[in-house]
């Protein structure tokens, strides 16, 4: 029998060991199993039944489980336990995302004014005056108490108009004229009731900075 090192591509006769004699590096003998079969023939089939046949490479994953038929009712198994509990579990239903439209808008808007209307009473002991208007949020009209500013500023609505204030009677009354830019008609909007739980936190604020 010849022998050829696949390192050297030298052919030789005899080989003594597993060692080339031509470039000395490390060989496997060909005759490895037939010397392990007389050996131990129940380790080699052991080995060969671990090993894939060439063929399994190319099957259907489905083959590598129809010599298995316990690993593959453990599989299915698991999956209906995994299904069955994702199906017992209530996702939240998530809503579909809106913009928000003028009118919404104008709304959260009214709500600030309102709140920092309630905080001017507070501690005015009084709403501010139809002549006061709604600068008195911002600037001192002379009030007694007054301890403001209760907005950073006084801008206009989405539509450039500016919002209507009046006070009668410690009444009050707040909208904006919408997109027609006229008082009393029925695009109005009127201001809804003013934000009582971030009040109560100013108003907390207030009492923890006072000297």
């Amino acid at each position: 029998m010849k022998y050829r090192c696949p390192h050297c591509r030298n052919v030789f006769e005899s080989l003594q060991g597993n060692v080339c004699p031509g470039c000395g590096k490390t060989l496997r003998r060909p005759d490895r199993w037939p010397n392990q079969k007389k050996a131990d023939p129940s380790r080699r089939a052991a080995i060969q039944e671990r090993l894939a046949a060439k063929g399994d490479l190319h099957k259907p994953l489905w083959f590598v489980f129809a010599n298995r038929p316990r690993f593959l009712m453990w599989v299915l198994g698991g999956c209906i336990l995994v299904v069955g509990f994702m199906m017992t579990v209530k996702m939240p239903k998530v809503k579909p995302y809106r913009e928000s439209t003028l009118e919404a808008r104008t709304q959260k808007e009214l709500v600030v004014i309102r709140t920092a209307l309630e905080w001017f009473r507070t501690h005015c002991k009084r709403y501010p005056t139809t002549e006061e208007s709604l600068k008195a949020l911002v600037r001192d009209p002379g009030a007694p108490g007054w301890k403001g500013y209760y907005i950073s500023a006084l801008l206009p609505d989405l539509w450039e108009h500016p919002f209507q204030y009046s006070s009668s009677n410690d009444t009050v009354r707040l909208f904006s004229m919408g997109a027609d830019g006229k008082a009393g008609t029925a695009d109005d909007i009127v201001s809804p009731p003013p934000d009582y739980k971030a009040l109560m936190k100013r108003l907390a604020l207030d009492k923890r900075n006072k000297p």
